[in-house]
């Protein structure tokens, strides 16, 4: 941990905690907030080793090249975390526990015990809020958000079936035509709210994107043993593109 006060230069506390991919494509954004390993220089990997930030605590393994690989075949806008979720994780409330966790399943993080209210908004403002900046920027109202993120295949001591997941709200009409596409589709296991249920999971960042612009948001979570290859990448993000491209495109056309 560092001093809250300390002087940062602009590149460090905002454009250098996201990337930003340009498109052409209108009504469609790509997000992916767990797509970096990156700690500021400033805080020493958090005191961790290097090892600990290849497993699916620090990123969502395969989702940031999924995410790039969409964006290329869509060429849809896309805006990406870089910094690790183990620094702060902009998917959670920023005085969650998980927000900056601790622990990894037991194993202390050094950098992230006893951090003061200070601490955890000089982090929220150096990783959240040019996140959500760039986001908002880049949206009009009617948009379809689509965040892009990867779980791990077994979970609490289970094997997870589903291959790609499909969140959203009750009410997202993109969301359910998504979920119905995929599944007739069928060249991957889908699940309808799994691994997890948007409706039931506290808010995060498609909730805080949604209050600032009007526009649908779903969340597609890949099982991370699917794309943690360049062949399994490729392979899904044509299945995502050929739904999204669909799927925007009947959107425009019932527009008046």
């Amino acid at each position: 941990m560092i001093n809250a006060d300390q002087h940062f230069s602009h590149p460090q506390s905002d454009e250098a905690s996201i990337e930003e991919i340009g498109g052409r494509r209108s009504g469609l954004v790509l997000i992916c907030e767990h797509a970096g390993r990156e700690v500021p220089e400033a805080w020493n990997r958090l005191g961790l080793g290097e090892d600990y930030f290849g497993t699916h605590f620090s990123h969502d393994i395969g989702a940031a090249a999924l995410t790039r690989a969409l964006s290329a075949q869509l060429a849809a806008p896309a805006i990406l975390a870089r910094y690790s979720r183990l620094f702060y994780d902009i998917n959670r409330g920023s005085r969650s526990w998980d927000c900056i966790r601790p622990d990894m399943g037991g194993i202390p993080v050094p950098g992230n015990q006893n951090l003061t209210d200070a601490e955890r908004d000089l982090r929220d403002a150096l990783v959240r809020e040019p996140f959500d900046r760039a986001v908002i920027r880049g949206l009009r109202p009617g948009d379809v958000l689509v965040g892009i993120h990867s779980f791990s295949g077994i979970y609490d001591g289970k094997a997870r079936r589903t291959e790609i997941g499909v969140l959203r709200a009750d009410g997202c009409r993109t969301g359910q035509a998504m979920l119905d596409w995929l599944k007739q589709d069928g060249r991957f296991v889908i699940g309808d709210n799994d691994p997890y249920d948007l409706r039931k999971v506290a808010p995060g960042t498609t909730t805080r994107i949604q209050a600032a612009v009007n526009v649908e948001a779903i969340i597609i979570e890949v099982r991370n043993d699917i794309i943690d290859t360049a062949d399994g990448v490729e392979q899904v993000a044509a299945c995502l593109a050929d739904a999204l491209t669909a799927l925007v495109s009947s959107k425009e056309e019932v527009q008046p």
